[in-house]
């Protein structure tokens, strides 16, 4: 099962030789083993490429969570009497990681020599069991309420404009104003086209006219630079921008927002140590360097 896991994960014998340190030949043979065992072809083979058979896709799915249980809860016996070791894959968006993962990461790598990390940065939603991550780092709106989450520390998130767009147009001054303004809508940090605005007595949905939706802060952040519209991003983006007065507040009354950087992960029974390691020494590590910048 395992050979047969690693040539769907790697797109091909040779790769999964690589990745556990076997012959092809043997690989070919473990997997060929599978198949008269279980009475199916499980792979499609060609001289350039290998692919999966619809029985082979359905076998993945079933088994490729067990065996990462099993590895899950060996790495947890094993760290129970040692250091923390092996594979830790982990998606985060790019503009926070860049600035603020990395650090956690070397930290760790130093700390755990044992411990591989398999860091991936992307500013878009990341679908952890369909993309074989063990954990994401999100920020702002969770979308799937099935994951756990933890949140590792605050950040909020607030309302600029370059100037050149306020010398063009009169700056809000409460939320309705909106409507009249174009707004640069970045999707990881929220969930529709909508505010939601804090009031007396809870919070509302105030529209949005949104004139550019783009899945990157530092994109949206280069876009309000230019004078496009108004933006809704972390402060840890445009800190420096606030400061220089390259970028300037608006709506101050109403920021900055409560929002948080979180690690989710799926509901297992045995919770890998790995994940666990990472959710531990993130809270501490965040709650002596916070990711937030002074706001002016």
């Amino acid at each position: 099962m395992r050979a047969f896991c690693a040539v769907v994960q790697e797109g091909g014998f040779s790769a999964a030789g690589r990745k556990l340190n076997l012959s092809k030949v043997l690989v070919s043979k473990y997997v060929g083993q599978l198949e008269d065992r279980l009475g199916a072809r499980l792979f499609h083979r060609t001289t350039r490429k290998v692919r999966l058979t619809p029985t082979g896709e359905a076998y993945y799915l079933r088994v490729s969570p067990l065996l990462r249980e099993l590895d899950d809860i060996e790495a947890r016996v094993r760290d129970e009497h040692g250091e923390p070791e092996g594979l830790l894959r982990i998606a985060a968006p790019a503009s926070f990681a860049e600035i603020h993962l990395m650090p956690l990461v070397a930290l760790m790598l130093e700390k755990y020599p044992g411990l591989t990390l398999d860091v991936r940065l992307a500013d878009r939603y990341v679908d952890l069991l369909e993309e074989q991550v063990d954990l994401a780092v999100r920020i702002g709106y969770l979308q799937d309420s099935s994951l756990v989450a933890q949140k590792l520390a605050d950040i909020p998130i607030v309302w600029c404009a370059g100037a050149a767009y306020l010398e063009r147009r009169k700056a809000p001054q409460s939320p309705d104003d909106l409507a009249e303004h174009c707004v640069i809508f970045d999707s990881n940090y929220s969930g529709g086209d909508y505010w939601p605005v804090p009031r007396e007595g809870g919070v509302t949905r105030q529209p949005m006219r949104k004139r550019v939706s783009v899945n990157s802060a530092r994109a949206a952040k280069e876009l309000a630079l230019a004078g496009m519209g108004l933006a809704r991003l972390p402060a840890f983006v445009i800190g420096d921008e606030l400061a220089s007065g390259e970028l300037r507040p608006v709506l101050q009354e109403y920021w900055p927002e409560a929002s948080a950087v979180y690690a989710v992960y799926p509901h297992r029974r045995h919770l890998s140590a790995r994940v666990r390691l990472f959710v531990e020494e993130a809270k501490v590590y965040f709650g002596t360097n916070p990711p937030t910048p002074p706001l002016v």
